[in-house]
């Protein structure tokens, strides 16, 4: 799929334990891209950090794709090393519409 094709993006932050290196947390992302491509309705995602703050912009068709890769993403086992990094007081997950795109 091309970005011409969304037109949502989920807009995820959270923050890893510091016992884990930038390494293992980029490794335990890449572990998740498979589950994100079995989604129907998926787009791309991009990784960025800021000081210790990740995030993860991810490319959805519609809501209901972003709704679906969201419950997906959440229960699938290959997640689980990820979800074990994060804090999770410090997720936060919000969705926009696209308005353009260049």
């Amino acid at each position: 799929m091309d970005y011409q094709d969304a037109t949502v993006f989920e807009y995820v932050e959270f923050r890893c334990d510091s016992k884990f290196s930038q390494q293992q947390i980029f490794d335990a992302l890449d572990a998740t891209i498979d589950i994100l491509n079995e989604t129907e309705g998926f787009v791309h995602r991009d990784i960025a950090k800021r000081d210790d703050i990740w995030v993860e912009l991810v490319y959805w068709q519609d809501q209901d794709s972003a709704n679906r890769g969201l419950e997906k993403f959440s229960s699938d086992p290959r997640n689980q090393t990820l979800l074990a990094m994060i804090d999770q007081d410090s997720l936060s997950i919000y969705y926009s519409q696209l308005q353009k795109s260049r």
